[in-house]
C-alpha cells in the first residue's frame, strides 16, 4: 500500500535530451559553425514545479507579451474610439472595463505560450552548463536528435558534392590550359 508522500503533490517532470558543443569550423575562414560530434552527451534532468516557476526567463517573456499585446490593443483601441466612435470611458458602461479585461487575459495567455517553452529551454541549458561547464552548447530533445542527424548528413553530402565539383572544375581548367 502506498503511503502519503508530500513530494508527490508537486509536479516532477523528467526531460531527456542531448547536448553537443558548437565550434567555429576550422576548415575554412568563413566563420561557419560546426558541431563537435565527439562531445555529444545524453542528459536526464528532473525538475520540480518550483524550479520551473523560479526560472528567470518568465520576467523577460512577461515584458515581451505586454509589448506585443499592447501594440495590437492600441490599434484596436484607436479603431474603436476614432473609427467606430465607441465610448470607452468607465463611466458610460462596460466597454472600457471589458477592453481592459481582454487586454489582461491576452497578455496572460501570450505570457504562458511564450514563457513555458522558454523556461524549459533555459532550465535545460543551465543544467548543461552546470554539468559540463561554460561553452557554446546546442541542446536537443531526444525527438529532435534524429532530425538533427539527418540534416547534418544532408549537409555533409552537399559539401562533399561541392568539393567534388570544385576538384572537377580544377581538372578541367588544368586540361584546358594544356
Amino acid at each position: 500500500m502506498h503511503g502519503f508522500n508530500s513530494q508527490n503533490i508537486f509536479m516532477r517532470k523528467i526531460y531527456k535530451f542531448k547536448s553537443l558543443l558548437m565550434v567555429q569550423d576550422s576548415a575554412d575562414d568563413s566563420g561557419k559553425i560546426s558541431y563537435d560530434m565527439e562531445s555529444v552527451r545524453d542528459h536526464e534532468m528532473e525538475f520540480r514545479i518550483a524550479d520551473f516557476l523560479l526560472c528567470r526567463s518568465w520576467i523577460l517573456n512577461l515584458f515581451i507579451a505586454i509589448m506585443a499585446v499592447a501594440l495590437v490593443f492600441a490599434l484596436a483601441y484607436g479603431v474603436l474610439v476614432i473609427g467606430m466612435k465607441t465610448d470607452m470611458s468607465f463611466a458610460s458602461g462596460g466597454a472600457g472595463l471589458l477592453f481592459i479585461i481582454f487586454f489582461a487575459v491576452s497578455c496572460f495567455i501570450l505570457w504562458l505560450a511564450m514563457g513555458i517553452p522558454a523556461a524549459i529551454r533555459n532550465l535545460k541549458f543551465e543544467y548543461v552548463v552546470k554539468e559540463r561547464g561554460r561553452g557554446n552548447w546546442k541542446v536537443l530533445d531526444e525527438g529532435q536528435w534524429d532530425r538533427f542527424c539527418r540534416m547534418r548528413k544532408i549537409e555533409q553530402d552537399r559539401q562533399e558534392k561541392e568539393e567534388q565539383k570544385k576538384e572537377e572544375q580544377k581538372l578541367k581548367d588544368q586540361l584546358s590550359k594544356m
